[in-house]
């Protein structure tokens, strides 16, 4: 099997890429070299586009040059149910095939995944924490199983330490965490930042733990985890 090819866009009037003068209200594009790392480790082969601005003619031409040479196409941002998000309607503009939008997952709630022919079109959120989360947990599986992995998923389990979680929402959450092993068993400590807006906190984060909504955790429950590669 040969490795697939993504194409990687970032949408944003506010963002810049590296090397852009910073000016006010603007942001730098993380999520595109962010993504492409992420796709190189499991072996894809990544190319990042320019950000688009929230343009939805500009974004449908991007979008379908994207498109050409690729097995899939990876856009952030646009995807929630504001004026500005405007990324659904540009792919379907162009004739993709809606399979979901939005998931019941946080971070990470607004995202979107649709089908062009044989191509495969994931459209995360803009954050980064969020975009991360979404690539680790529902693209990743993807792009292995396009490069002919029989088990792009496999089912893996740690005991949390660091924390005790009572939930009573509709969502599941993925939590940032360390692992350990101890005893032939593996630990997952989630005492680490956890905010949403603290991307910062994934430099040490080695996999995310999924915990369902309503659920009681207390130190040493079983939940599934999630590596980072």
């Amino acid at each position: 099997m040969r490795p697939p090819r993504v194409a990687v866009v970032a949408t944003g009037s506010e963002l810049l890429e590296a090397g852009e003068a910073p000016h006010p209200h603007a942001l730098y594009n993380s999520n595109g070299p962010m993504l492409c790392a992420l796709i190189r480790r499991v072996g894809g082969i990544a190319q990042v586009i320019p950000a688009v601005g929230d343009d939805l003619s500009l974004q449908q031409r991007v979008f379908s040059d994207a498109l050409k040479d690729v097995d899939v196409l990876v856009t952030t941002g646009g995807v929630s149910v504001g004026d500005f998000d405007l990324t659904p309607s540009a792919l379907e503009a162009i004739g993709v095939e809606r399979l979901f939008w939005g998931v019941f997952m946080r971070p990470g709630t607004p995202v979107y995944a649709g089908m062009r022919g044989k191509q495969v079109i994931l459209a995360f959120s803009g954050s980064p924490s969020a975009a991360l989360v979404n690539a680790v947990v529902l693209g990743l599986p993807v792009l292995r199983r396009l490069a002919g992995q029989k088990d792009p998923a496999p089912a893996l389990f740690a005991r949390v330490t660091g924390a005790t979680l009572r939930r009573r929402v509709k969502h599941s959450r993925f939590f940032r965490g360390q692992l350990t092993q101890r005893d032939a068993e593996w630990w997952i400590d989630l005492g680490t930042e956890q905010s949403s807006g603290s991307f910062s906190g994934f430099a040490s984060v080695t996999a995310l733990a999924r915990v369902d909504a309503d659920a009681d955790v207390t130190d040493g429950a079983l939940v599934p985890i999630f590596l980072l590669p």
